[in-house]
């Protein structure tokens, strides 16, 4: 039996128990930062965890997340120079029921660096070193940037042939800890160069195929860079699915190392069979089944061979074959024993008899592409097309009609075209710029029914303002012209401008010369420019503010500066949303129309995958 005693302090055990679990299961109602004089309320409360409650999005106190928080606000203080920070935190009933969090902040003395010093510095110039580091006089003594500071010193003296560097950052403060000075102690060890290389998991890959993509040779000064390029570049391959390469018994620290390339091939041959439901001109509903086999590495040579066909049939009514395309590709990864891609690519489409007229329509031709690194982010290509219509089963003349009936055009040019993308992210690029031009020609001695050149550019930059804040602009020009025989330039090769990737605000390809019904005329001269700012907002979102401008022309002299005209001009301005994702930034823009060309004001949301530009 138990006492009356012992069922009073069980029972009041249990209370308290209660108590305490309803408190740390209590909504957040308001967070109160208190002492905060130099940073905002607002940049402390993004480094939280704890969040306020509201109606869209509820949260709960968490003992836990609170210490976190008080870590990471100290951290920031810490960032920003103040390295006796300290904080405390407190709770207080609060209206409705909620729990008040109220975080108090004692800021101390902010240090400023007052000198950088680097000390046993020989190999490499010191302007050189205080480029490299974020540490300059007059900013905030941040604990965390000096270890960043180390991290990147370590790394240019391993790209320059010194990879067992050690470096130290000390600080000696003033005595009121107002100023510091910084001084990195650097040791910067032997050069080192290559030794032996060694190359171990070939099955079927000759080991030449390897060795040709590298950028280290034996007796080479040492960096750490060029053997990240040279994995990369096996890797690039498609050969192998696994690369590495280190040095051998790195702990000794040797003055000529041994390297060691490991690799994992995949398997030579493969087979593909995909089948979906597609759109076709004519038909709503069609049913496509693509087969496809390949040799990645003919005969241990790198070589590539892929052999492809495509069936396409009517789905809906009657069950019918509605296309057959064959392709061969054959890819050839060092041409003339340079690294320079050749890929040829040939295909067949024997045609289907037409029900009603009982003739068929046949197709062939292929493409020539080399591809070929000029340094680094430098890229040139040339590419041949070729191109062969025939129609079987009328006679030459009727051939002709449905030709032009159809609007089957052979067409047969040569493109080139050259890149520079310095850009660190190829989907959320925050410095450096990509850069394109490119010329395409149609016909003339390349024989065909059409002949015409187009010419386009584009260069788009963008810059870090600060931590979060980018600038991205982006230049496009383009201008066509026929030649010869031809007098007007296929639609599908017109320049288009309008929509969520052009400029915002107008529906999709509809800015540019119409005729009196609204249907789009010739548009060969193509002028565009977009102005964005790309800002974080929080958890996984980011914010924009964007000008867009341009406009599509019938030719070239319609954009001279003397004859181009505000209303032939088109504006837009807005702003939009973005969720980052694993694929790039899913994006939601709304453009308000400023100046328009036949368009009346008023403004257009855009929803896509990825930035404009």
């Amino acid at each position: 039996m138990v006492s009356s005693r012992g069922l009073s302090i069980l029972f009041l055990f249990f209370y308290i128990l209660g108590l305490a679990a309803n408190l740390f299961s209590q909504p957040i109602g308001r967070i109160l930062i208190r002492g905060n004089v130099h940073l905002p309320s607002g940049l402390i409360k993004d480094q939280m965890y704890t969040k306020e409650d509201h109606w869209w999005s509820h949260h709960y106190f968490d003992q836990r997340a609170l210490k976190v928080d008080l870590v990471k606000i100290a951290a920031l203080y810490h960032h920003y120079g103040f390295l006796e920070a300290k904080v405390d935190a407190d709770t207080s009933w609060g209206e409705g029921e909620k729990l008040d969090l109220i975080i108090t902040i004692h800021e101390g003395v902010q240090t400023l660096v007052s000198g950088v010093e680097l000390s046993g510095a020989t190999h490499l110039p010191i302007s050189r070193l205080l480029e490299d580091i974020a540490t300059k006089v007059g900013d905030p003594l941040s604990l965390k940037k000096l270890e960043e500071d180390k991290g990147r010193l370590i790394s240019l003296y391993a790209d320059n042939g010194h990879p067992y560097a050690q470096v130290e950052p000390i600080y000696q403060l003033s005595p009121d800890s107002t100023s510091a000075e910084v001084t990195f102690l650097i040791r910067e060890g032997t050069l080192v160069r290559y030794g032996g290389i060694k190359i171990r998991g070939l099955r079927s890959v000759h080991e030449h195929l390897v060795k040709r993509e590298l950028t280290i040779k034996p007796g080479q000064v040492y960096s750490r860079s060029q053997i990240e390029e040279s994995q990369q570049r096996i890797y690039s391959t498609g050969l192998f699915s696994y690369v590495r390469i280190y040095a051998q018994n790195p702990f000794k620290k040797p003055e000529n190392p041994d390297f060691i390339i490991s690799v994992m091939e995949r398997e030579n041959r493969w087979f593909g069979l995909r089948t979906g439901l597609g759109q076709d001109e004519q038909y709503d509903v069609t049913f496509d089944l693509t087969g496809e086999w390949g040799n990645r590495n003919i005969g241990g040579s790198g070589r590539k061979l892929t052999l492809g066909t495509i069936l396409r049939f009517q789905v809906l009514g009657n069950w019918a074959n509605l296309k057959n395309r064959f392709v061969l590709t054959y890819t050839e990864p060092w041409f003339l024993h340079t690294r320079t891609p050749l890929s040829l690519r040939l295909y067949f489409d024997p045609g289907v008899k037409d029900r009603v007229m009982g003739y068929r329509i046949q197709r062939w031709g292929g493409d020539l592409d080399l591809s070929h690194e000029i340094k680094k982010n430098f890229i040139l290509r040339a590419d041949y097309s070729y191109e062969q219509v025939n129609i079987f089963g009328v006679p030459p003349s009727m051939a002709e009609e449905i030709k032009k009936e159809k609007g089957i055009t052979v067409r047969r040019g040569v493109s080139l075209s050259a890149t520079k993308d310095t850009r660190d992210n190829v989907f959320i690029p925050h410095r450096g710029s990509w850069t394109q031009l490119s010329g395409t020609f149609i016909g003339g001695p390349l024989r065909g029914d059409l002949s015409f050149y187009r010419l386009s550019g584009s260069w788009c930059r963008y810059q870090r303002l600060n931590k979060g804040l980018i600038l991205a602009n982006r230049l496009k020009i383009g201008f066509a012209q026929p030649y010869g025989p031809t007098k007007e330039i296929p639609s599908t090769d017109w320049f288009f401008a309008g929509g969520g990737s052009s400029i915002r605000g107008f529906a999709e390809r509809s800015i540019g010369p119409k005729d009196s019904l609204g249907v789009a005329m010739e548009r060969r001269a193509l002028l565009v420019s977009n102005f964005e700012l790309r800002f974080p907002l929080f958890w996984r979102l980011g914010g924009t503010i964007f000008l867009d401008g341009g406009g599509v022309w019938g030719d070239w002299a319609s954009i001279s500066l003397n004859r181009i005209s505000l209303n032939r001009i088109n504006l837009s301005m807005g702003y939009g949303v973005q969720l980052f994702t694993p694929v790039g930034p899913l994006r939601l823009d709304y453009g308000q129309r400023i100046v328009s060309e036949g368009v009346k004001p008023g403004g257009r949301f855009h929803f896509s995958i990825l930035y404009s530009f």
